[in-house]
């Protein structure tokens, strides 16, 4: 990870030196205050509520043609999870026909996982106007710092949980999320621009890369999958 993160600051700081000579890389901050919500191959094991959570962007803007450009960056990022699972098993959940009720017995988890985030995206203007909207095409490699979890077992439908200390699924490390975004950017004189905008996300690969179950069942957490949605405002220098 940081050979990866050096040799991505080395471009970043190369092209910072060219746009002196030439107008080819400008600078800016972001903010992208988002929702986010699971989605499980296997809906009727787990379902997921909404939760709120957010990154902070430093972003650098190549410019390839007229209207067209690439942006990238880095940026401190977090994804709130919201989940109860009905996948495990407790033994008053087994009777001697099988298993009664599957909603019986649930594990609730509340957890905050920070990441470190490398975008890029495609960057097109809609229109040939001073001030513009545009669409971006592009993805992320959210890199997993730490995660704080609480997580709570509610046994045979008791209403009072358990809460349980360890981990019982363990983050990926990297999470790829393809991303759609559209919005508006507001050019200025002063050479200090403005955009606003919506961009929707979809992680590519799951949300855990192990998992751990009392009876080593095949559950929806294998394949589950992030789904976001958020409001990105930014600030441009040129």
């Amino acid at each position: 990870m940081k050979s990866f993160l050096s040799f991505f600051l080395s471009i970043l700081l190369c092209f910072s030196a060219f746009s002196q000579e030439n107008d080819f890389v400008s600078f800016g901050l972001e903010i992208n205050p988002r929702i986010s919500m699971q989605r499980f191959e296997q809906p009727l094991l787990a379902t997921s509520g909404i939760s709120h959570g957010g990154s902070i962007s430093g972003v650098a803007y190549m410019n390839l043609a007229p209207g067209i450009e690439i942006k990238t960056g880095l940026n401190v990022s977090l994804i709130r999870i919201d989940q109860t699972d009905y996948s495990f098993a407790f033994p008053c959940d087994v009777t001697s026909s099988g298993f009664g009720n599957p909603k019986a017995s649930w594990i609730h988890t509340k957890s905050n996982q920070f990441y470190v985030g490398m975008p890029i995206s495609l960057k097109m203007n809609l229109s040939k106007k001073k001030s513009h909207p545009y669409i971006s095409l592009g993805g992320e490699a959210l890199v997993h710092l730490a995660s704080v979890q609480n997580i709570v077992a509610h046994e045979c439908g008791a209403s009072e949980g358990t809460k349980i200390q360890n981990e019982i699924r363990e983050n990926a490390p990297i999470l790829f999320i393809a991303n759609l975004g559209l919005g508006y950017e507001c050019i200025r004189e002063n050479k200090t621009d403005l955009y606003m905008g919506l961009v929707a996300g979809h992680t590519l690969n799951p949300t855990y890369s192990e998992i751990s179950n009392f009876l080593n069942l095949d559950d929806g957490f294998n394949n589950s999958r992030i789904l976001t949605l958020g409001i990105v405002s930014g600030i441009r220098f040129k």
